[in-house]
């Protein structure tokens, strides 16, 4: 019902507006990612630029306060939660776009990004349209269902150059490629953690593994793996997030997977939303979403197989070493 009502009203704005030459991109989905964005139009901008509009669709008819920061409250599934503020959400896919989608992080397609309310009436009492929210609204504008000439007018501001099939059929096949600041900025957090320290075995295996990267990661003839064996607490975990750190501030393309999404979680609200876009679960990322040579490194932890093969031996009495080691081949 979502789909059938929010279409039926961006279709009927795409055809008042006049944008009848563009490509349309339905259910989206971000690379590497589960997440999907709502709506994509693609076509030129006045200057005769490649550009791409999201929209993130809402049907929403109540929406009130909460205290949660950057977030609303509003009915779902049979219940009211906390959720993001739109306008928020389809700026984090837009970011998202910019940091890791090739088309959009090379510069050769523009974008924008706003939020169509169907159901709702343009009103500044409504939580939607708040003064605490104008950071968020002024970048990612959000158009009420008595504010389509606006939303019109949006869109053909971005789009009135049309012929928007090629665009389209460009970021269709463009792939994941992480940009210059996206690496700039997780070096810059991860550095910025100083409560993860690297000591004594942990700076050595951090040292190895940074020497077999930076020989071997972007050779097409010899790959090479190092398997850091520990128990809980000897650091396995500040290894793995320097090694992110540094990895992206030499310029790799790198990618931290986990089978844990307890830890992931964790590991994402220390270096907030958008380094996180370097954060990815095996379970999703490493079928047959990751191709040979996809990334220059890839950061797994913890290896769950072989963790099972350290508690067998444990139980079976083999001493568990004091500190991280390493295997090389």
């Amino acid at each position: 019902m979502s789909w059938q009502n929010s279409l039926l009203q961006m279709a009927v704005t795409l055809q008042g507006a006049g944008l009848t030459d563009h490509g349309v991109t339905l259910e989206y989905q971000l690379p590497l990612s589960a997440r999907r964005l709502d709506f994509m139009i693609t076509g030129h901008d006045g200057s005769g630029a490649q550009h791409a509009v999201v929209v993130e669709l809402k049907q929403w008819g109540d929406v009130g306060p909460s205290d949660a920061e950057g977030c609303v409250s509003t009915w779902l599934a049979g219940s009211e939660r906390d959720v993001l503020h739109p306008s928020c959400q389809v700026g984090q896919y837009e970011q998202y776009l910019r940091d890791v989608h090739s088309a959009f992080s090379s510069g050769e397609v523009g974008l924008s990004s706003c939020v169509f309310l169907h159901n709702l009436q343009r009103d500044t009492e409504n939580e939607i349209f708040q003064a605490r929210h104008a950071e968020f609204l002024q970048a990612y504008p959000a158009f009420a269902g008595d504010q389509v000439g606006e939303l019109k007018e949006y869109l053909r501001k971005r789009l009135v150059g049309a012929k928007g099939v090629p665009v389209m059929e460009k970021v269709l096949s463009s792939r994941y490629a992480q940009s210059k600041k996206l690496l700039e900025h997780t070096a810059k957090v991860v550095r910025n953690q100083t409560s993860y320290v690297l000591l004594d075995d942990q700076k050595v295996v951090f040292n190895k593994v940074l020497s077999r990267v930076r020989k071997y990661a972007r050779r097409k003839d010899k790959r090479t793996m190092v398997l850091v064996q520990g128990g809980p607490g000897t650091g396995k975990s500040v290894i793995a997030l320097h090694l992110l750190g540094e990895l992206a501030a030499e310029g790799f393309s790198v990618l931290h997977a986990t089978g844990s999404k307890a830890f992931t979680e964790n590991i994402k609200k220390v270096v907030g939303s958008r380094a996180a876009a370097q954060f990815g679960y095996t379970h999703f990322n490493m079928k047959g979403n990751i191709e040979p040579g996809f990334f220059d490194a890839l950061v797994q932890h913890p290896l769950n197989r072989f963790n099972n093969y350290r508690a067998a031996n444990t139980a079976a009495g083999a001493r568990r070493p004091p500190g991280p080691s390493h295997r090389a081949s």
